[in-house]
């Protein structure tokens, strides 16, 4: 990785961060509750919901590295373009459709045509950053991490099954975000606030499947993805029940490319009146 020094690139990442923020109705479960965290056993979603914590009404870009793995790029790239061959066709009687990004960015290449690819975000530790923008991502982990669990589980269920997920909004991936430690920050840093580690990822969606509900069958979600027409899951429950955030479940590695390693802080400002 690169630390990106360029300012109209900066001023980019911090542009596609500002505009992607959602600024109401943007508390999710995930964020916590102020009295029991993230993920108790005994705390209901009401008691949450009563007692939340705070959502930042803003992120401060502090620092970017841009990711040079050629070997993750070209695997990358050779799925990109197969992917973009499918959808040049109708594959099980599911045409392509287009989904284009929540909001524009200027931010590195410009989007292959054709293949549904987006750059959107991904919120863990910043050691965890690092590591998949040197082996991209475990897929036998991930959204296994998930903060709210059953009872008797010590691992969460994501919504859509395992897979990669990814958010239009850093304010969802933030959720998800932890402090980097003051070993793991660049020397000379000028924050006396935590600094969080995101990620944005460029990830190719394909024939993606538009999940629009809360009857989910996980498995054949995923049979669809790995042996029928589709490419990945689009989950949009903000059109039917006005849920705050959207998610995109990747359920391939080589669909991903970790492009942008973001260090940034939280902001609280107070709205006006």
């Amino acid at each position: 990785m690169i630390t990106v020094r360029d300012p109209e690139l900066l001023k980019s990442l911090q542009k596609f961060i500002t505009v992607s923020h959602k600024r109401d109705d943007n508390w999710t479960r995930d964020r916590g509750c102020s009295l029991h965290g993230v993920g108790h056993l005994h705390c209901s979603l009401a008691c949450a919901a009563k007692n939340r914590v705070p959502v930042p009404t803003g992120y401060t870009l502090k620092g970017a590295y841009r990711n040079q793995n050629l070997p993750l790029w070209s695997k990358y790239s050779v799925t990109r373009s197969a992917i973009a061959e499918e959808c040049s066709r109708e594959v099980g009687g599911v045409p392509f459709k287009a989904w284009a990004g929540a909001f524009e960015t200027d931010v590195g290449e410009p989007l292959f045509p054709g293949c549904n690819e987006w750059l959107l975000f991904h919120g863990t530790s910043f050691g965890a950053c690092r590591s998949i923008c040197q082996n991209n991502f475990r897929l036998s982990l991930a959204g296994t991490g998930c903060t709210w669990k059953d009872r008797d589980k010590t691992r969460g269920s994501p919504l859509y099954g395992a897979g990669a997920y990814l958010a239009e909004q850093l304010t969802k991936a933030d959720e998800y975000s932890k402090p980097a430690s003051k070993e793991e920050l660049p020397p000379g840093g000028d924050s006396t606030s935590d600094i969080y580690a995101a990620l944005i990822v460029r990830c190719v969606g394909g024939r993606t499947h538009l999940v629009m509900t809360n009857e989910i069958d996980k498995e054949k979600l995923l049979e669809n993805v790995l042996n029928g027409p589709y490419h990945s899951v689009y989950g949009d429950r903000v059109t039917t029940l006005k849920k705050p955030f959207r998610e995109i479940v990747i359920y391939d590695k080589d669909q991903m490319f970790p492009e942008f390693l973001l260090l940034y802080e939280r902001s609280y400002r107070k709205c006006a009146e």
